[in-house]
């Protein structure tokens, strides 16, 4: 079999990444104390519970802000293929081959899009690959905290070369909508991509591909209907909203601070080992986004060289960075973004488009090694471009790369409650020196014990970490004061008994009426009563519409599940929540997943 050049330099870019990634697998069983990182991990492990011992799509957790609809969450994912991971091996592994897969994707996908969509060299190629996986806003980010916030943005190469092909191939239409059916998953992420591609049809061919886009939307719509519709219900009924867009101070900067802050981004582009947090500079980037200085320098010659070829680009880059400023330029455009559904639940703008900067950047240097063979001496100018090119990828890998283990703590063991309760934190977190401002509701979501190390307890947690705020109306069996370290030391925190605690489920009136949970799983609530007289019973769960009982109608107390009885005796309640929103979606989706097949059978046997 003969070995092309292309298939040598893709083992050669799998081998560097999977060498970059060795740090996940260093401890595979530890984990670590960022607050993302662990909200996956809970997130993970109360969906493989549900699924493996209730044999439950988990729809409601009781675990969450005193009963939460999770089926609704726009960041919570359904159907995954890597579920099966988490099964076989557990969350913490799963999380890492999550993240792993990512960067694969991410390489791969950019290699491809460089050599079959843009017809670089394969040395341009590589060097695109390795630089948009090493990047700061990518690599630094996701090996500092460990955790899978920044997958999505992995698929944008893939995304774009399947938009690109759609305009001379029709299947690629549904392509394209597929990847992004599964990327409307990523909440706000989906938003920033989803924006990318439009301004990308715009500047590259309005009536071909907004035409083509207008398609995807429409299949879009069709197949992530299973999360559109409850999510944008429960974003109505949460009246979530941000009303400020910047983390950190607020207002239009002097021309003095302006220009400040523009030589301390250029610091963060160039300066290895510069913070990822500069609060001097009222610390405009929350993310770490070293890039060194070959992929600028590689873009600026490809640029310059072919200026009528990249200005689009360009262009397109001058709008990203502007929308990363936010509210610190004169030229603040991002405000007009935010006006506009989903992206006014944004508040930090450069979390969102940073990665998509460093998508455009690393997309482009990549293009300059073709300049190669426009000089007289075509190796010569080949082997000095290969050299800036190593030595970018050497740059970036050893500035970004972790300098520490990544996962240092071993999992506590944890002993889990015969019976389920809930705890809530006494006082909100403080939030870093130097952030002036921030949601109210984070402050108290942004505390420990995490829920990751309560569900492995079998506690709830009523001010849960969920961005997305409920009404929580749940009473807590402990409140929990926190000393304020960051470790999962139970030290940390003294449990005060709340005295007006009644219980899980209780009777409103009698205490001579008994109740108490025969069966407790996410959708399913089965209670065994004894009642000696009418009485209404109460579940410490959020009131929630979509709850049914099989001895009547529930009704609301003080933002409870209650129902009323009347029947004496022992006998069991049955509650089941049945969410309308998703089963309505569900059955658009299957729709939608059936009528794909169709059309893609269809054009492959054409």
């Amino acid at each position: 079999m003969k070995l092309t050049k292309d298939t040598a330099v893709v083992s050669f870019l799998i081998v560097l990444i999977v060498f970059a990634c060795l740090p996940l697998f260093k401890n595979v069983h530890n984990i670590n104390l960022d607050l993302d990182f662990l909200q996956m991990l809970s997130s993970t492990k109360f969906d493989a519970d549900a699924t493996t011992e209730h044999y439950q799509i988990p729809l409601w957790s009781p675990y969450l802000g005193g009963g939460y609809p999770v089926y609704a969450h726009p960041s919570r994912r359904i159907g995954s293929p890597l579920f099966v991971i988490q099964l076989l091996f557990g969350e913490i592994i799963h999380v890492k081959v999550n993240i792993f897969l990512s960067f694969l994707i991410g390489g791969l996908g950019m290699y491809y899009l460089c050599r079959r969509i843009f017809k670089y060299v394969p040395a341009g190629a590589l060097f695109s690959s390795l630089a948009f996986c090493l990047s700061g806003s990518l690599y630094a980010v996701t090996m500092m905290r460990g955790n899978i916030f920044l997958k999505d943005y992995f698929l944008m190469p893939l995304l774009l070369a399947f938009f690109i092909k759609s305009k001379d191939d029709r299947k690629y239409i549904y392509f394209t909508a597929l990847a992004l059916a599964f990327l409307s998953q990523g909440a706000l992420k989906f938003a920033a991509i989803f924006l990318f591609l439009a301004l990308f049809s715009c500047f590259w061919g309005p009536r071909v591909y907004l035409k083509n886009l207008s398609l995807i939307c429409l299949w879009v719509v069709l197949l992530s209907a299973v999360k559109i519709i409850p999510t944008a219900g429960l974003l109505h009924h949460s009246g979530y909203r941000v009303d400020f867009y910047h983390l950190y101070g607020s207002g239009i900067l002097t021309q003095a601070e302006f220009w400040q802050r523009v030589k301390g981004v250029m610091r963060i582009f160039l300066e290895r080992g510069a913070p990822p947090l500069d609060i001097s500079l009222k610390g405009y980037f929350p993310l770490y986004f070293y890039l060194g200085a070959a992929p600028l320098v590689l873009f600026a010659a490809a640029f310059f060289a072919e200026w009528k070829k990249q200005l689009r680009w360009a262009a397109l880059l001058a709008v990203f960075l502007l929308l990363a400023f936010g509210t610190n330029t004169h030229l603040d455009i991002f405000r007009f973004l935010h006006k506009l559904p989903v992206f006014n639940s944004m508040y930090k703008p450069s979390k969102y488009f940073i990665p998509i900067i460093t998508f455009i950047i690393t997309l482009g240097a990549g293009s300059a090694f073709s300049l190669a063979g426009r000089f007289k001496r075509k190796r010569i100018a080949a082997a000095v471009f290969l050299l800036i090119g190593a030595a970018g990828i050497i740059d970036l890998y050893w500035a970004n790369h972790p300098r520490r283990d990544i996962y240092p703590l071993p999992l506590p063991r944890y002993q889990p409650q015969a019976d389920f309760f809930q705890v809530k934190n006494l006082e909100p977190s403080l939030p870093p020196p130097g952030i002036v401002k921030i949601p109210e509701q984070h402050g108290w979501e942004l505390t420990f014990p995490t829920q990751y190390e309560l569900l492995l307890q079998n506690i709830g947690k009523i001010n849960a970490f969920t961005n997305i705020h409920v009404a929580e109306h749940a009473a807590p069996k402990y409140y929990v004061r926190w000393n304020g370290a960051h470790s999962l030391d139970p030290g940390n925190y003294s449990w005060i008994p709340n005295q007006s605690y009644r219980g899980e489920a209780y009777f409103l009136k009698s205490a001579d009426n008994r109740a108490a949970f025969n069966y407790f799983s996410p959708n399913k609530f089965v209670l065994e009563v004894s009642l000696e007289q009418p009485d209404t019973l109460v579940i410490n769960q959020n009131y929630d519409r979509y709850w049914r009982s099989d001895r009547g109608r529930l009704a609301p107390h003080k933002g409870l599940l209650s129902i009323p009885l009347a029947e004496r005796g022992r006998y069991l309640v049955t509650l089941s929540y049945v969410p309308a929103p998703f089963y309505i979606g569900a059955g658009f989706t299957l729709f939608g997943f059936l009528l794909l097949a169709y059309y893609i059978f269809k054009e492959a046997r054409r």
